[in-house]
């Protein structure tokens, strides 16, 4: 049974828990999921038991599904989505952006893609106290990129310091996508700095490009990511970092 549920209550194959007993049983689980510290054997040990109902133990499997699901999305460090889901979604959006008007769920316009990464990144490494420094540097750059999208913008951590922003765009105003990414582009570079190891405030900053996709054109994910970080690319060598 699994260590955190409640001490006081046994279990008892003889006969069926009470509904009181049912519920803090199956609430307790529910923590125990989401806390990551749950296992598909302790539920139908507790369903056998008669511990919790059939309809409890269905519902609670489907819980442990969808946070195992979410878990495996998700960066440790960054708490972004992992590059695993990258090209699914953006092949998603692209179907949702040349679906018919009455299947869309969304009324996009364009998709955008921004590509970007943390310059001289290895010297945050290296000269600034290791790779804790480049971690605190990686979580700050993906906070500023959650404070600067909106909730339908997905975020992924791609590389060891690259990212990537898929924006589903329903304004259909083109001077509106260079004001999105000029947005984003200061709300992530704007004062960005990371401590060291001695507490001293060491300023960075990423190199960022975008394509986007109109209603209309042509193009599978792999071929805007590439464009993307290609526009990244040239924005890094003008700037020679």
């Amino acid at each position: 049974m699994n260590p955190n549920l409640n001490p006081n209550l046994k279990f008892y194959p003889e006969r069926r828990a009470s509904s009181l007993e049912e519920r803090i049983v199956y609430q307790t689980f529910q923590e125990s999921i989401r806390a990551g510290s749950c296992k598909v054997q302790e539920l139908h040990i507790a369903h056998k038991q008669e511990l919790i109902t059939s309809e409890q133990c269905i519902s609670l499997l489907f819980l442990l599904a969808e946070e195992l699901e979410k878990r495996a999305s998700i960066d440790v460090l960054t708490k972004v989505l992992n590059r695993a889901f990258l090209e699914p979604d953006l092949e998603g959006l692209i179907r949702e952006l040349n679906s018919d008007i009455e299947k869309r769920r969304l009324p996009i316009q364009s998709v955008m893609v921004i590509f970007l990464d943390i310059r001289r990144f290895k010297d945050l490494n290296d000269n600034h106290g290791g790779h804790k420094v480049g971690d605190r540097a990686l979580v700050t750059v993906a906070e500023r990129l959650k404070n600067g999208t909106k909730r339908q913008d997905m975020i992924f951590r791609v590389g060891g310091d690259e990212f990537v922003v898929l924006l589903p765009i329903t304004d259909n105003n083109p001077q509106l996508l260079e004001t999105i990414f000029e947005r984003i582009t200061n709300s992530v570079n704007t004062n960005l700095s990371v401590e060291d190891h001695k507490g001293v405030s060491i300023p960075f900053s990423v190199s960022m490009g975008f394509e986007v996709l109109n209603k209309g054109d042509s193009a599978t994910a792999v071929e805007l990511l590439a464009k993307a970080d290609g526009k990244m690319y040239e924005e890094k060598n003008r700037t020679k970092n």
